[in-house]
């Protein structure tokens, strides 16, 4: 249950400030046990997973402008 609590606080967090949640879910990551370069491979990968789905799902709701967001692509 624990884990289960520890899980959505990094959820949360990567919600409420996108990647900068990682600084909650790395240190916790790596307080379970996975070694530093583990857990921040798996807190990008997340974050990765995570801004795809944001992506898609703003792209299926017509809201996303690409025009206005080529010029930053190539720089993100």
């Amino acid at each position: 249950m624990r884990d289960f609590f520890k899980g959505m606080l990094c959820g949360g967090l990567n919600g409420f400030f996108g990647s900068g949640g990682g600084v909650v879910a790395v240190p916790v990551l790596e307080h379970e046990g996975c070694e530093a370069k583990q857990a921040h491979a798996t807190s990008v990968a997340l974050i990765f997973v995570l801004s795809l789905v944001t992506a898609i799902s703003y792209g299926v709701s017509g809201s996303l402008d690409i025009a206005a967001a080529w010029e930053y692509i190539p720089w993100g």
